[in-house]
């Protein structure tokens, strides 16, 4: 627990509150008996109120203590509690229902993610410089000087689905059906394809100005261009639907989230929500406030990652983020309010890279020794959870991964994480596919 969580804590308290927990303290620290336990002499609130803010770990340690401890760690209140967290970042498996099944699902989970090494580590040699790096509904595609590749997993293996020769992409994004694919290049054009059969099923040429981002939904794609301008089609029938200008603003990405809703992030670590019909503004919040107090972006723009909350219809989920940290919100379109749900920095003594993140989950480079940082060389490579998740077990960079022929010890060129899978992108070994096992 924080020392920014427990101050909480004691401000929530009143003055009564107060006074038994600072009397109970004393009395604890001035008794030699080991069979002491605080949580027995706090007032019971008091008590569910700190096991609300422990993590997964924690509360797992705590059961472990006495019958008491159990009681108030796997009581209703803080299970249900710790699922509603948990459901702002997860995706729970349709046939798990209630809290203390999804509760168990959840603590599985964790517990394979700090002990268990991935089901494969296989690595796709690829030839060239790996410029673009993404995964998505059971895909990994890459463009690699010149060519277009896509690899299906399936099980423990990858099967090659898509590989054309195409210009050098600056986006791709993967739709979420898991049929198409979208890529954007340099020389002003945008494709999508199938991830089927390799057809072309559209495309689209500027003849004013680059296209900075992209993106796919089912039947729709997003194209801004850097004039602010943004298009969006019903691809499969070529029809343009809206064309709008959002101004002279600094766009860091756009996601359609829905038929209804395209978001954009700034580079003032703002997101607009707009009507993906008419393209007029819906909502518009910023993270500044939020993020002030927990790390320094550095005047770093963000990323974004978004998507409707399944959990929750109808709730957008968002995390913004860079190498510093990042901010997990979700935004309930009902009443255009923000719930914010996570806010960190990756670490301290600019040791840490936070390089992905996918709503639960963190991909990090360890630079470790403050040396390492100048030669680029991170010394580990992992995944981590959110503020209730712990580190999770990843072969390290420094070490030999399974498939791969040679040790990986650089900072990987292009990465990816999405749900249960890693993809990191070398341009001397290849692209290393990390999934965890169920």
């Amino acid at each position: 627990m924080s020392k920014y969580r427990l101050k909480l804590i004691i401000a929530s308290l009143s003055s009564y509150e107060r006074a038994i927990a600072r009397r109970e303290l004393i009395r604890g620290g001035r008794k030699s008996d080991t069979r002491f336990d605080l949580v027995s002499s706090l007032p019971s609130d008091l008590v569910y109120r700190i096991f609300l803010l422990l993590r997964l770990s924690s509360l797992r340690a705590c059961r472990q203590v006495n019958r008491e401890w159990r009681q108030y760690a796997t009581c209703e209140r803080v299970v249900g509690d710790y699922v509603k967290k948990a459901l702002t970042s997860t995706c729970i498996p349709p046939d798990i229902m209630g809290n203390q099944a999804t509760f168990r699902w959840l603590e599985k989970r964790e517990w394979r993610w700090e002990t268990a090494l991935p089901v494969f580590a296989k690595t796709v040699e690829v030839r060239g410089r790996i410029n673009v790096l993404t995964t998505g509904s059971s895909w990994v595609a890459a463009s690699c000087d010149g060519m277009l590749k896509a690899w299906h997993i399936e099980g423990g293996t990858l099967r090659l689905g898509l590989n054309i020769r195409a210009h050098t992409a600056n986006r791709i994004a993967i739709c979420a059906s898991g049929r198409a694919l979208i890529y954007s290049t340099f020389m002003l054009e945008a494709r999508i394809y199938s991830l089927i059969n390799g057809e072309l099923l559209f495309g689209v040429t500027s003849t004013v100005s680059n296209i900075d981002h992209i993106d796919v939904h089912y039947d729709l794609a997003a194209i801004q261009k850097r004039n602010g301008t943004v298009e969006i089609y019903r691809w499969a029938e070529e029809l343009l639907l809206v064309r709008f200008n959002l101004g002279e603003i600094k766009i860091c990405g756009i996601k359609l989230c829905s038929d209804a809703f395209l978001l954009v992030t700034i580079d003032d670590w703002s997101v607009r929500v707009v009507d993906a019909k008419s393209g007029s503004m819906l909502f518009s919040w910023s993270a500044q406030s939020a993020i002030v107090s927990e790390f320094s972006t550095d005047g770093a723009p963000p990323r974004m990652k978004a998507a409707i909350f399944e959990g929750r219809p109808g709730i957008l989920r968002v995390t913004l983020y860079n190498n510093a940290g990042l901010v997990s919100f979700s935004i309930i379109p009902e009443k255009w309010t923000v719930e914010i749900h996570n806010v960190c920095g990756v670490g301290a003594c600019r040791q840490l890279r936070l390089l992905e993140t996918h709503f639960s989950h963190q991909l990090i480079a360890n630079y470790g020794a403050l040396s390492d940082l100048s030669i680029k060389k991170p010394v580990a490579c992992g995944v981590t959870g959110s503020s209730h998740s712990s580190k999770i077990a990843v072969p390290g960079t420094s070490t030999n991964i399974s498939g791969t022929r040679k040790p990986i010890q650089c900072l990987p060129d292009a990465s990816a994480i999405d749900d249960d899978i890693a993809v990191l992108g070398f341009v001397s070994t290849g692209i290393c596919v990390l999934k965890f096992s169920e």
